[in-house]
């Protein structure tokens, strides 16, 4: 730590004798947060424990340290106006990071390059290094940064950063996390976008990072009114994370006990079909946790399943696809509503999971079987797209699956796309011999 403070010195000297005021200038976002970074060593911040923030006694004195970033601001960014008390709380444990918000908005005030120089520096950092290896003052520049609308990356890449800092050794970075999810939920619901929320949490990353995001994300809910929670949706399927999945049913568990039941048909709907897909993964538990929440589902939206479709000891995809289907196609309005989410199930085509895979192509061929019409005609190319996804698929099962249902979607799509007489004569011939299960899918395993 003595050779730590040692080096600080001698880049304040450095600073303060040379010449070459241009180099100063192109180094300044490096040195400002290495500096800072500095403080928040000194002062307890960058601890890895829970313990203490004290001062760490083996570091530059904050006091010292304040100074050097005056001189450095002063010879190669003098034209940034900082304010006199952001010198005196930011050398202090409690204050250090509002501070920093001080700093940054003093930086972004001044000219634009010296917050472009700033933004680059940080894309750099984000780039190079895992999230948990990122320095506290690099967080805290980075969120500052968010939550004045000039973040450095796009909001792809910001999601799995907020969500991996949530796994960060120090607790600052863990709360400058919290304070920058907060703040994009915010602006998802300004956007009177809620859902994207949720879906940056769970499209951002596997593992930890996940499961502490989807922690916070309930924590949050328990203080929301129920028309501002955000639903359970498709990211879901995207997980390869048995563990993270089961967390992010638990966490749409949790929601479903503070809603009431006939509230939000729609978008209890959509979220059927997201935790229909999951009613056969691969890990059990998640499996008969996903049967759980449906059956709670269809009671919401008064379409009970009879007990024994989701029992283990009688359960049947088909069965279970067949009775969804039937009651999605007789009770759900206005008909565009289901066209639209009958065509949102291929979305499913393209998980990482073959249960998913597959048992979104089995939903898609039970609700054409039952009903053609449900196809939107202008599109039909999107949907020989998707199925071309199964059959171009590794895995025999999915192969076949793919070509089973792309058999019913030209069958039903050349029953229902010709007009006249003669057509509805056609039709009204198909719907009486219509069987209970697709007979394409009559070899398949139940």
């Amino acid at each position: 730590m003595e050779n730590q403070a040692e080096a600080t010195r001698t880049i304040g000297r450095i600073i303060q004798s040379t010449d070459d005021v241009t180099a100063l200038e192109a180094r300044f976002p490096e040195l400002l947060l290495a500096l800072v970074n500095n403080i928040m060593q000194a002062v307890g911040l960058q601890r890895t424990s829970k313990g203490s923030e004290s001062q760490d006694i083996g570091s530059l004195p904050p006091k010292e340290t304040a100074a050097i970033i005056r001189m450095l601001l002063k010879r190669a960014a003098a034209h940034v106006a900082v304010d006199l008390v952001c010198w005196y709380i930011l050398r202090r444990p409690k204050t250090c990071l509002h501070g920093v918000a001080v700093l940054v908005r003093a930086l972004l005030a001044a000219s634009p390059s010296t917050q472009q120089g700033l933004q680059e520096h940080l894309r750099s950092l984000m780039e190079r290094e895992e999230p948990t290896e990122h320095s506290v003052a690099a967080v805290a520049f980075f969120v500052e940064l968010l939550l004045n609308d000039t973040c450095p990356v796009s909001l792809e890449k910001t999601w799995p950063l907020l969500a991996g800092w949530l796994a960060h050794p120090s607790q600052a970075a863990f709360q400058l996390s919290r304070k920058g999810l907060l703040h994009l939920y915010v602006s998802c619901k300004r956007k009177k976008r809620p859902e994207d929320f949720i879906q940056g949490i769970l499209g951002s990353s596997d593992g930890d990072a996940t499961l502490a995001a989807l922690d916070f994300a309930q924590q949050l809910w328990r203080h929301l009114p129920e028309q501002e929670q955000v639903p359970l949706n498709a990211p879901l399927a995207a997980q390869e994370s048995a563990q993270v999945r089961k967390a992010a049913l638990h966490y749409y568990r949790v929601l479903l006990q503070h809603q009431e039941p006939h509230e939000e048909r729609r978008r209890k709907v959509t979220d059927l079909i997201g935790v229909l897909m999951h009613v056969e993964d691969e890990d059990e538990a998640m499996a008969e946790a996903a049967k759980d929440i449906a059956r709670r589902l269809t009671e919401d939206l008064q379409r009970d399943l009879p007990w024994h479709v989701l029992a283990r000891e009688t359960f049947s995809l088909q069965e279970l696809l067949h009775k969804i289907s039937k009651r999605l196609l007789r009770y759900h309005t206005p008909r565009c509503v289901l066209e639209s989410e009958v065509y949102d199930i291929m979305t499913y085509f393209r998980s990482k999971q073959a249960s998913v895979r597959r048992t979104a192509a089995m939903f898609l061929g039970h609700l054409m079987h039952k009903d053609g019409s449900v196809i939107i005609e202008c599109v039909i190319d999107a949907y020989h797209a998707f199925v071309d996804l199964l059959i171009r698929n590794k895995d025999p099962a999915i192969r076949r699956v793919g070509y089973r249902t792309g058999d019913i979607l030209r069958k039903n799509f050349a029953l229902h796309s010709r007009h006249g007489v003669r057509a509805a004569v056609r039709r009204f011939v198909a719907g009486c011999r219509r069987t209970r299960y697709p007979p394409e899918y009559h070899d398949l395993p139940a």
